[in-house]
């Protein structure tokens, strides 16, 4: 788990999961099973490095909207949806939840 959300490399192992798990049409295909819960700020920092390194409006014909840019922001925005829209029948896993619950305590969440 810690592997998997390291911030190491802009989060490269998470990322690599994700691309891992995409099918052909941009869809979630984790193995059979495998509930996959977006890490959001993996994807808010890509909203934010997208809305502030690209322009609103294009670059060589300033009346024209970049196109370029809402698409960047409608990958990311599409690719938390989808992995919303899984249904997953989950078992509590005790170890588990007390390594949540104590890394909630530490970091004071």
């Amino acid at each position: 788990l810690r592997e998997t959300f390291a911030s190491k490399g802009s989060h490269r192992e998470y990322r690599r999961l994700l691309s891992e798990w995409e099918d052909d049409f941009g869809g979630p295909r984790p193995p059979h099973g495998t509930a996959v819960v977006p890490h959001l700020a993996v994807h808010l920092q890509d909203i934010t490095f997208i809305e502030d390194g690209n322009r609103d409006m294009h670059e060589h014909k300033p009346k024209l909207v970049n196109i370029s840019k809402l698409r960047m922001l409608s990958h990311t925005f599409d690719r938390i949806h989808r992995f919303q829209q899984r249904q997953y029948n989950l078992e509590p896993v005790p170890l588990i939840l007390t390594s949540l619950n104590w890394e909630m305590k530490e970091h004071h969440v």
